[in-house]
């Protein structure tokens, strides 16, 4: 569950929006069932990241921005559809807000608007103006993580990188056949009756392949060595120059940057969360967006909440790092308990709660979401209960590409490794980069006692 939006128009009716795609409980809240027709069925399609309810007497929509695009279900219908398909079709909508008769849909790269009303919203991008503030360089965790899945040089890159997979599987059951067939033969039969032909298949292609191979294996075992913690620790304060990024990427200041944004419809204002920090403007984009300074802890996944509350000129601040109330008129920031946040030396005072969602109500928080403990109540919720719908707790599915991520990171061993997870990664990288040059050695040894030999 990342977010919930409820009717004004009836108390109990609310929608609830997340990697399951969209909910409605028609009893706040108590009981929910699948809002799915129309809506992607897969479950990697169905995540859903934002969810905007816009209503007046004769009716509604339900905005969704998913992984793949955004979805509009006109609610006496109840049907979704897909909106704006020439233009976010197989985009991520990571923020859908409303400012005043227009809706805003935000991607990870830029902004889009249409009419709020409009039958078939037409959305067209919006200038966000020259960015003053974003950082002329990049930071060397950024610039690692593409350089290790190939995106940094876009789709060649990760096709060089889909085949280096393929290698890497190749060369473990080629040298896990290599090494273990003729050991288990000697260990039966005391002895080998010569070589098997897929014995020598393994044996001639393992070294062809795994050497011109090796260097792009080494390389990704290293740059995903540094990506996770703890190695990531060491490098989190160090940048390398723009110029090593494409130049694609450097046109547009926002591109993949965009984590979430807000409206304050106080001051009729935009502020957008990046990976640069905070950039605030005009709603109209009449002005160019400038950076403006947090005083908070903002872990490096990202904003995962970004609320205005009441009617006053204060926003919530959500991420891995903790909640927190950011009061803009005096530019001080408390947590969810109203106590000033403190700062220890260079570093804030984190709460330790890895925040991933929100619920609120006429600008009252009810719930936030943690990653691991999920829906925790804030004091306002009062009575108010979410339950789980028993369909997901009984018959969730995962997407296969989340699954494979959990394995690729080693979270999904901690259940049984508990706080030793995070040493799956470097020394998994580790060993496999030691196994890369130990064979790569060995292959010039070998090779270098042939040519001796045959002089």
């Amino acid at each position: 569950l990342r977010s919930a939006v409820f009717s004004e128009l009836d108390a109990d009716t609310v929608y609830a929006g997340g990697k399951t795609g969209v909910w409605i409980s028609r009893n706040g809240g108590v009981t929910f069932s699948r809002l799915d027709d129309g809506f992607p069925n897969n479950p990697y399609d169905m995540d859903t990241l934002s969810l905007l309810l816009v209503e007046n007497e004769t009716g509604g929509r339900l905005l969704a921005g998913t992984r793949s695009g955004l979805y509009l279900c006109s609610l006496d219908k109840g049907k979704w559809r897909e909106a704006g398909r020439e233009v976010f079709h197989g985009k991520m909508i990571v923020r859908l807000l409303q400012a005043g008769d227009r809706t805003l849909a935000f991607t990870d790269s830029a902004c889009y608007e249409a009419g709020v009303w409009h039958e078939e919203p037409l959305f067209r991008p919006v200038v966000l103006g020259t960015a003053f503030g974003f950082n002329s360089r990049i930071p060397m965790f950024r610039f690692l993580l593409k350089l290790h899945d190939g995106s940094l040089f876009g789709l060649p890159g990760r096709l060089v990188v889909d085949a280096a997979g393929i290698v890497l599987v190749f060369l473990t059951v080629s040298a896990i056949y290599i090494w273990y067939v003729p050991w288990s033969r000697k260990k039966r039969f005391k002895f080998v009756r010569g070589t098997n032909s897929l014995f020598k298949f393994f044996y001639k292609y393992h070294n062809k392949i795994g050497i011109y191979a090796a260097f792009f294996l080494a390389l990704i075992a290293l740059t995903g060595m540094f990506v996770r913690p703890p190695l990531l620790i060491a490098i989190a304060s160090k940048s390398v120059p723009s110029s090593c990024y494409p130049a694609s990427d450097l046109e547009n200041p926002w591109k993949g940057k965009i984590r979430n944004a807000v409206y304050n419809s106080i001051d009729k204002t935009l502020i957008v969360a990046t990976n640069d920090g905070f950039f605030q403007g005009p709603a109209d984009f009449s002005m160019p967006f400038k950076k403006i300074k947090a005083r908070f802890p903002v872990h490096g996944m990202g904003v995962t909440v970004f609320e205005h509350l009441h009617n006053d000129n204060s926003l919530l601040i959500g991420s891995f790092s903790g909640i927190y109330i950011w009061d803009k008129t005096g530019n001080r920031v408390f947590d969810v308990n109203g106590n000033p946040l403190r700062r220890s030396g260079r570093k804030f005072s984190t709460s330790g709660n890895m925040v991933s969602g929100i619920v609120i109500r006429r600008g009252i928080p009810l719930f936030w979401m943690d990653y691991r403990r999920g829906i925790m109540p804030f004091k306002a919720a009062g009575k108010l209960n979410f339950e789980m719908p028993s369909r997901i707790a009984v018959d969730g599915r995962m997407s296969l590409w989340h699954t494979l991520f959990e394995l690729h990171n080693g979270r999904m061993f901690e259940p049984i490794m508990g706080k030793y997870t995070w040493l799956i990664v470097p020394l998994g990288g580790f060993f496999l980069l030691i196994t890369v040059l130990t064979g790569t050695y060995d292959w010039f040894q070998r090779n270098q006692g042939r040519r001796a030999f045959r002089e």
